[in-house]
């Protein structure tokens, strides 16, 4: 709910470039999400307007040259790799529609990062092409749509062992107190018992 939140305020402030420029470039009205943890699911303005918007502000890659995108591939681990296919409006007729296809990794370890592969065409001019580190605000869109961090995951895992490790210093020193206490009942014992041979001794000696 907190992201949907604060993906809600990204388009209230992006509204004018997100929302208008696929209207004035006829851009994508549709894409289809899909990766570990992600039903395939397909985004549209009509009934997921704010992902739909923010995907397309945060990862496409526009032929107006937004971001900066590199050949070279971004240093460390990527992380899970979710697949999104942008659909166009119908070019020449209902069956002929350009379809756009970008490679997501939205935990990657230098943050979030888009791929989109050379030689794609929107209405017959190029796409940018190559590798741009995108903001946490894809990060979020896709955790929205049910993918999960698995640093998460690790880091969960990291902490159970030094958890239960507490737990059993806890419970071990719990059992050494009966020890204790047999211990300090038998010095008990052994000087009642010292004192009760005194006190027989004492007429003997009288």
């Amino acid at each position: 709910m907190i992201r949907r939140i604060a993906l809600a305020s990204l388009v209230a402030v992006l509204a004018p470039l997100t929302l208008a420029a696929p209207a004035q470039a006829k851009g994508p009205v549709s894409a289809v999400v899909s990766g570990p943890g992600i039903d395939t699911t397909r985004l549209t303005f009509d009934s997921d307007e704010t992902e739909l918007a923010a995907l397309l502000d945060i990862a496409y890659p526009w032929i107006d040259g937004r971001g900066v995108w590199r050949a070279e591939r971004p240093a460390g681990e990527l992380g899970p790799m979710y697949s999104v296919a942008y659909r166009m409006p119908a070019k020449m007729g209902p069956d002929r529609k350009e379809v756009v296809r970008q490679k997501l990794y939205p935990f990657a370890d230098g943050g979030a990062v888009v791929y989109t592969a050379r030689g794609q065409t929107m209405f017959g001019a190029p796409l940018q092409h190559g590798w741009k580190t995108a903001s946490a605000q894809l990060t979020a869109v896709m955790q929205d749509l049910g993918a999960a961090d698995p640093n998460a995951a690790t880091n969960a895992a990291s902490v159970t062992p030094a958890a239960a490790t507490s737990t059993r210093e806890v419970d071990d020193s719990g059992a050494a107190w009966p020890w204790f206490a047999a211990v300090a009942v038998g010095i008990g014992v052994l000087v009642g018992v010292g004192a009760l041979w005194r006190t027989r001794q004492r007429p003997n000696r009288g």
